[in-house]
């Protein structure tokens, strides 16, 4: 695939040259409410991200509405102008697994 210079380098400049998947959280709406693409996108962006983490996989919530990385996404992929992109999210193995300090949630709640 041909990456432009003004694409390729509106994108990489957000660090994510080493995930071995970036997948574009996507919505389409440009219509008379278009802040439910938003949200939508979001609820998208965070399911794909609990799923990648359930997996083992490591995740990272990058936000592009509204960007220049947005704008290259889209044409780097030829998407259509209707589409918005909400996010980026790159997915691979995590470089490092910090260990947990979560106390278990019986320790912290009152319902046992």
């Amino acid at each position: 695939m041909h990456w432009d210079k003004a694409a390729r380098e509106s994108v990489l400049h957000l660090g994510i040259n080493e995930a071995p998947v970036g997948h574009p959280g996507l919505w389409g709406s440009r219509g008379s409410i278009p802040f439910h693409a938003i949200e939508a996108g979001a609820a998208a962006t965070q399911n794909m991200t609990l799923a990648a983490t359930s997996l083992g996989l490591g995740a990272g919530w990058i936000g592009i509405w509204g960007t220049e990385a947005e704008t290259s996404i889209r044409k780097i992929f030829k998407f259509p102008e209707t589409l918005r992109i909400v996010s980026l999210l790159p997915v691979g193995l995590p470089a490092e697994s910090p260990e947990s300090h979560r106390k278990p949630i019986e320790e912290i709640s009152q319902f046992r």
